[in-house]
């Protein structure tokens, strides 16, 4: 085991997580050796920069993934991050939505939103009218009851569906955009926010 000069994350990676005693754990291990392998790479972790910190990170959940471990990403993460980033990062940030100061036309608006679409995408007038209501939807879902969901498939690949989900990421209100989610997730999501 290579001492790292003074425990002070320097050093090439191999041998920090050596020294950590992550690369000594092994698949059947006990998930308190690994806390302790997670704890010791935590107290050397502060003098590490963001980058060479993200690449730490990335080969400790290899590593974890190889010999078994569960959501190593989650195992590590909590040992990586600071209480204070902790609870920062389970709050989403979205934008407060400020108010237009004077009265605005519903149809001026609408059809804005349809040129910004029409410019970037090419689609059938019913398929940007959905999603142009869809947008203005989401700025008025706290005055409805029920919210339909919006679907971006093709039968082709490469025919502009990340376009789509990119004008509607800075169109729409308190964006989270989500691929494949879970329904378990979904509804976390939706009770939270």
């Amino acid at each position: 085991m290579t001492e790292i000069d003074g425990h002070t994350g320097s050093g090439s990676i191999s041998e920090i997580l050596s020294y950590t005693g992550i690369h000594a754990l092994t698949t059947g291990g006990r998930i308190d050796e690994v806390e302790i392998a997670l704890r010791r790479l935590r107290s050397i972790m502060a003098e590490v920069d963001s980058i060479r910190a993200a690449a730490i990170r990335n080969e400790t959940i290899r590593h974890l993934q190889e010999i078994g471990i569960r959501a190593p990403a989650q195992l590590v993460d909590a040992a990586l991050l600071p209480q204070g980033e902790k609870a920062q990062s389970s709050q989403m940030a979205f934008q407060k939505t400020e108010p237009w100061p004077y009265c605005v036309d519903g149809r001026e608006l609408l059809d804005g939103i349809a040129d910004v679409l029409r410019r970037f995408v090419i689609m059938s007038l019913p398929e940007i009218h959905a999603i142009t209501l869809w947008i203005v939807h989401t700025y008025a879902i706290e005055a409805t009851s029920i919210c339909p969901i919006l679907i971006i498939k093709s039968a082709e690949k490469r025919c502009g569906k990340t376009v789509v989900m990119e004008l509607l990421r800075n169109l729409v209100s308190r964006p989270l955009p989500a691929s494949n989610i879970t329904a378990s997730a979904l509804f976390r999501v939706i009770e939270r926010y």
